[in-house]
């Protein structure tokens, strides 16, 4: 095991993110996490999904295909694109 200082005492977080070549606010939240997830490795570092839609779903299936479906015809007269 490497030595890390006088005393075998363990690095600075600031030195851990330096060795790691990561900004230690990005360190500081991922070691806040690992210890809010009970110390599990894998937990920290997976991705959480979301249990419902950050925004909610505004439009349907079914309105979306006719929104698409008139998108593609010709534009009204006057117009060269769709306003």
């Amino acid at each position: 095991m490497k030595n890390f200082g006088a005393g075998g005492s363990s690095p600075t977080q600031d030195v851990v993110a330096e060795r790691a070549g990561a900004y230690i606010c990005k360190f500081m939240k991922v070691s806040r996490a690992h210890i809010e997830r009970g110390s599990d490795a894998l937990d920290t570092v997976t991705r959480k999904k979301s249990p419902s839609p950050p925004v909610e779903v505004k439009i349907t299936g079914d309105t979306e295909v006719r929104l698409i479906a008139l998108a593609c015809t010709q534009p009204p007269d006057g117009h060269s694109l769709w306003p």
